[in-house]
């Protein structure tokens, strides 16, 4: 499996120096899962929480959450991290999962490469050119919880050289069940759909330029709202937005040629309006530009740099006058950041022994400058081992709630942002190995030990105070070990475990920093195929308690699902998930805390025609 979040450049994934996990197009067809964060659930080490029907909490090695600031990610370049509140809006990261490639996972920092708030962890999604999607593609279908959902894609050659696609998706969502008893009016559907072209502008220059919308017609929404009644209410939430990328690459020599390049310049403009039940309304516009360059240097130095510019304009307007619970101050806010990068692969041994030295160089309109260094090294004595080691140092820059927040706690007075707060620091210690004893059996291991400071915490400095201050520190410990074995030809077995200990240190009381992860986490999934035109696909997921939102108990997950293609491009499969339990909660809220969610089992059917 190539990858290129690592080491900028597409490398062997058993001989990449991180704990970098990849979920390949075929595990996404056959997971059952039908939304991109949902399927981040089968990293190893990597937590998924649903918190309702739309909201989900992530997390990996530590501090997991649904206001989650320490991973970075991006969909074909395009930064999707929201710097507003410091994460990612899941439930419009609703891209075509038939066009997904792949999905690139690091368990720990990737600044080097992706910059401030890569710290933790990075996603990086890769989609299918147009060129291998001619042809048409039709899906829909339904069930209890997946209550209807239907994609369309069509693709073709419009000249030589030439191929552009063009895709809609919609998805229903159920609402979830109150802890308590009863449904919360958390029910939502979205629609998606965009145009991707691929050009050959010259035999080794190409163009790609997409196009992408969305809306979502109804989406109910819980919010809480100190102070007021029953502490809940309900009500619509308004969401739309799209993008428009271009991406231009230009190689040079063959990968053998000790003077062989590769330019890249992308270039996007993103904007999206959310207008949120809990009382405000946020306009956002992002354009951003982005150069890099890969290049052999001899037979000894294999260098990618690069820079970037990005601004940002963020409008927000309280839309519950004229004392309204949630606002920021000042409501307009533009940010810039500068970004240049370089990283300096050196084989010290030939096919054997290697080092990675690079870092990032940003300046932001926030913290000012930061340094972002990290250094790799790996040896491979042969075509079964690899054991790598790597020391980094990330950041995780403040959002605009940590800055300019002004929230009405009720009788717990105010909370709201600072402007003195920097950004969060993290020396990072990471080591692993991989083996393969078998042809068929492949063991992945990885190790780290985390030091934070700085960390930003809510902190009372009066009775009707609430604000934003680094205070404390943190470490946390951990490993991952990930097994994919082939039985027999016809049979895959995909495993998993990892454990995580977080030790906070000068936490505020009430921080509940140790309380957010899960300790321990396993999975084992199977890819059966029971004849050429049948599949048996399972999954069993556990998940520790986590002390968070009145104690979440750990829970196991079952997932089966069965394809059959009785004909040539016919494929009908149904899926039962959440199978254990009739209901059971992963997550709950804590910036505003609403009724905890429990998410309920489900079944589901799907059909599919290609031609």
């Amino acid at each position: 499996m190539p990858v290129v979040s690592v080491t900028g450049r597409a490398s062997d994934w058993f001989q990449t120096p991180a704990a970098v996990h990849v979920i390949t197009r075929d595990e996404l067809r056959r997971s059952g899962h039908n939304s991109l964060v949902e399927s981040l659930r089968m990293v190893p080490g990597f937590y998924v929480g649903r918190i309702d029907a739309s909201r989900w909490a992530t997390g990996v090695r530590g501090f997991a959450g649904g206001f989650y600031p320490h991973l970075q990610a991006l969909v074909d370049g395009r930064v999707i991290y929201n710097e507003l509140f410091s994460g990612v809006y899941w439930d419009v990261q609703t891209p075509l999962l038939e066009d997904v490639e792949s999905i690139e996972v690091i368990r720990g920092p990737g600044a080097t490469l992706w910059g401030a708030n890569a710290v933790n962890g990075v996603v990086n999604v890769t989609t299918r050119s147009a060129k291998q999607t001619h042809g048409a593609y039709l899906s829909g279908g339904g069930g209890t919880e997946e209550r209807g959902f239907g994609m369309a894609r069509y693709g073709g050659e419009l000249a030589e050289g030439v191929s552009l696609r063009g895709w809609g998706r919609y998805i229903d969502r159920d609402g979830t069940r109150a802890r308590r008893g009863g449904q919360l009016r958390d029910s939502w559907s979205i629609f998606r759909g965009g145009a991707r072209l691929d050009a050959d502008l010259a035999e080794r220059t190409q163009l790609m330029a997409q196009g992408e919308g969305y809306s979502a017609p109804d989406y109910d929404q819980v919010a809480g709202v100190p102070g007021g009644p029953n502490g809940q209410r309900f009500g619509d939430n308004e969401v739309k937005g799209g993008h428009a990328l271009m991406r231009l690459t230009h190689e040079t020599g063959s990968v053998t040629d000790h003077d062989a390049q590769r330019f890249q310049l992308l270039a996007y403009y993103d904007a999206h309006d959310r207008n949120n039940l809990d009382g405000f309304d946020q306009w956002r516009q992002t354009a951003d530009v982005d150069f890099r360059h890969h290049v052999m240097l001899g037979s000894r130095h294999d260098v990618v740099w690069g820079a970037g510019y990005r601004y940002r304009r963020t409008e927000t307007r309280a839309t519950t006058p004229p004392a309204p619970p949630l606002a920021f101050r000042p409501e307009n806010r533009n940010s810039e950041l500068t970004t240049f990068f370089v990283q300096d692969t050196v084989t010290l041994v030939e096919d054997t022994l290697f080092v990675m030295l690079g870092s990032k160089f940003e300046h932001n309109s926030w913290t000012g400058f930061e340094v972002q260094p990290s250094g790799r090294a790996w040896w491979t004595p042969n075509e079964r081992h690899t054991l790598w080691a790597a020391i980094s140092r990330p950041v995780r820059t403040p959002s605009l709630i940590e800055q300019d927040l002004s929230l009405n706690l009720g009788p717990g007075g105010t909370l709201t942002g600072s402007t003195s707060v920097d950004a969060e620091e993290l020396i990072a210690y990471e080591a692993g190995y991989r083996v393969r004893p078998l042809d068929t059996l492949v063991l992945d291991i990885a190790a780290f030990y985390f030091d934070y400071d700085e960390l930003i915490d809510r902190v009372r400095v009066s009775p009707a105070l609430v604000t934003f201050v680094n205070q404390s520190s943190a470490r946390n410990t951990g490993v991952e070990v990930a097994v994919r074995w082939r039985p027999v030809d016809r049979w895959r077995l995909h495993g998993s475990y990892s454990y995580l200990h977080v030790d906070a240190l000068n936490a505020p009381v009430g921080s509940e920093r140790e309380k957010r992860d899960p300790e321990h986490q396993f999975q084992v999934r199977s890819y059966l195929d029971v004849t050429d035109d049948l599949e048996l696909n399972s999954a069993l997921y556990f998940v520790d308690s986590i002390g968070r939102f009145g104690h979440i108990s750990s829970y196991f997950r079952l997932d089966l699902g069965v394809t059959w293609r009785p004909i040539d491009h016919l494929e009908l499969s149904v899926w039962g998930q959440n199978l254990t339990e009739s209901h059971h909660p992963e997550n709950g809220e804590a910036l505003m805390p609403t009724p905890t969610a429990e998410i309920e089992r489900g079944v589901y059917g799907r059909a599919t025609l290609r031609f």
